[in-house]
């Protein structure tokens, strides 16, 4: 026993999904509770717009996520003696694109007068919008560093240390400072301390000095977008981002800001089990981009499969059980209207986390598949217009994306493994 402890111990996959998954939990608790105090402060009209705010964000970063997932998939596919050379490397990289295109980082923020009349959202919001998203393009360029070098307890505990920096802005409003203005203000302050902290966490790993270099320095951008495979991971994390917020978006431009503050929550509620396995997700795609441990890839399926099943299960018996009762908890008697609501989230928790699940384990395994996703996200974004006119029915639209995503998956897993099989 105390010999298969150590090895479960000494096992990558399960040394970082341990700790990720406990502090990404704790982290998780943090957000539901900021949430909740967001919810019971702000009330609807106020929850909408906050996460309005992150929902935007999401979708103003795309090229952000879309270079920082490549960036992990690079730096995890490399052997362990080069990562650190890697690592420094792409920073050489970035900061050598940052300054000769300066004045781009700069470029936003001549349209913040412009971004509430195509947004619904205030001007502070909109000004508070664009500095966040600044910071978390340096920020996530370092998380995603020290993620690849798989320095996991610490880039966690820099997380729960953000987290409280967060929860800080609605604290602060129960005690009577302000109101959204307070909130969003920690959001930023939230921002930029995640910046700080991964950036020295990743110069502890990576010294500023360091001589050893990796050839990517003397690639242009050009040759990375060129990259077939780097095509494909921007099309797929296009797709991801597009369906995890336009529906908010579209419900914030177009419904009043009382039922886009449902509509908030009932996100929420629907993305509980996602959220819970997250950072266990996180771990998974760097295990499955290593195509030479198939002992840690097939560990890492199993577990995450079996989790996104059991938390789909605890999903729905708390909803069909307890359903007015979390809602008064969490987000008080002005959300009542989303109790109705909660069936739907229930169906929509499972396939929403079964269908990113397997995406991310396509897309680590370099598998074409993964292209289903854009190519039918047009379609979903042209039923939301078409048929999205009362909530009940855009999360109808959501179940049913989803499921039907979810069996193509599904399909391509199972021909996978009997194309395995034969070979």
């Amino acid at each position: 026993m105390k010999k298969l402890f150590q090895r479960v111990y000494q096992n990558d996959f399960f040394r970082g999904s341990f700790l990720l998954t406990a502090f990404g939990f704790f982290a998780g608790i943090l957000n539901y509770i900021n949430n909740m105090l967001n919810a019971r402060y702000l009330g609807p009209a106020g929850y909408g717009e906050i996460a309005a705010l992150f929902s935007y964000a999401a979708v103003i970063a795309v090229p952000i996520s879309i270079v920082t997932t490549y960036i992990l998939q690079r730096i995890s596919s490399v052997r362990p003696e080069k990562k650190i050379s890697y690592a420094r490397s792409v920073e050489i990289f970035f900061w050598t694109k940052i300054r000769r295109w300066w004045f781009f980082v700069l470029l936003p923020f001549l349209l913040i007068p412009l971004i509430p009349r195509m947004t619904n959202l205030s001007l502070f919001t909109s000004a508070i919008l664009i500095s966040y998203v600044l910071f978390s393009f340096f920020s996530s360029f370092y998380l995603t560093s020290v993620q690849g070098l798989r320095l996991f307890f610490f880039a966690s505990l820099i997380g729960v240390a953000v987290g409280f920096i967060r929860l800080t802005g609605p604290i602060l409003v129960g005690f009577g400072v302000d109101g959204i203005a307070t909130v969003l203000v920690c959001i930023l302050l939230s921002s930029v301390g995640s910046f700080i902290g991964y950036y020295f966490l990743f110069r502890k790993k990576v010294p500023a000095g360091s001589t050893k270099t990796h050839p990517i320095t003397e690639k242009r951008i050009f040759h990375i977008v060129s990259n077939p495979y780097f095509f494909t991971l921007a099309l797929s994390t296009l797709a991801t981002i597009f369906f995890t917020n336009v529906d908010i978006i579209f419900v914030k431009k177009f419904f009043p800001p009382v039922e886009a503050g449902i509509y908030s929550s009932w996100i929420i509620c629907s993305r509980i089990p996602y959220y819970i396995i997250g950072p266990l997700l996180s771990v998974g795609f760097i295990v499955f981009s290593d195509e030479k441990n198939r002992a840690q890839t097939k560990t890492a399926f199993i577990s995450s499969f079996a989790l996104i099943i059991l938390g789909g299960i605890t999903n729905y018996i708390v909803y069909h059980w307890f359903g007015k009762g979390f809602i008064l908890m969490v987000f008080g008697a002005r959300f009542l209207p989303a109790v109705g609501y909660l069936g739907q989230a229930s169906i929509f928790a499972f396939l929403f986390s079964y269908l990113f699940f397997l995406n991310n384990y396509f897309l680590a395994r370099r598998k074409r598949i993964v292209l289903v996703f854009p190519m039918t996200i047009p379609l979903y974004i042209v039923a939301l217009f078409v048929f999205g006119k009362q909530l009940s029915a855009v999360m109808s639209i959501n179940i049913v994306f989803a499921g039907i995503l979810g069996c193509v998956y599904t399909a391509g897993f199972i021909r996978s493994l009997r194309a395995r099989a034969i070979d």
